[in-house]
């Protein structure tokens, strides 16, 4: 498997699921997916969590596009890796009180799983620009 393709994939995602809490953020969420539906305690009438949800989807969008194009480069794998490091123990810890049921989990087994595909994505198809 090839890095750029685990990276693409990772930048549809991101920007998909940064729409999802966006749009949840204003009380549209998804009936299976949707952050309402799989975390405990969501509540969009404090305002300081919608602020950092809001927040949080646009960076989303931004980790989507750097992604998107910088996907091909050489040092994109080593970053990656990191922040995916960083977010799957986050979210693996956070999970074990927000997860409302069996797939409230999916959050974070998919930033999970995204890094270890990271982690063992051949290094092939990079660009030294």
């Amino acid at each position: 498997m090839d890095f750029s393709l685990v990276c693409k994939a990772h930048a549809v995602s991101a920007t998909f699921f940064g729409l999802v809490f966006l749009v949840a953020s204003f009380g549209w969420s998804l009936p299976i997916i949707g952050p309402e539906a799989l975390l405990a305690g969501w509540d969009m009438d404090n305002a300081a969590f919608a602020y950092l949800i809001r927040f949080t989807s646009g960076v989303m969008f931004g980790f989507g596009m750097m992604e998107w194009v910088f996907a091909e480069q050489e040092k994109m794998k080593d970053i990656f890796v990191i922040y995916h490091a960083i977010s799957a123990v986050l979210l693996l810890y956070s999970s074990m009180a927000a997860a409302t049921y069996w797939l409230g989990w999916l959050y974070a087994v998919l930033i999970t799983a995204f890094g270890v595909a990271g982690m063992i994505a051949k290094p092939s198809g990079y660009s030294r620009v």
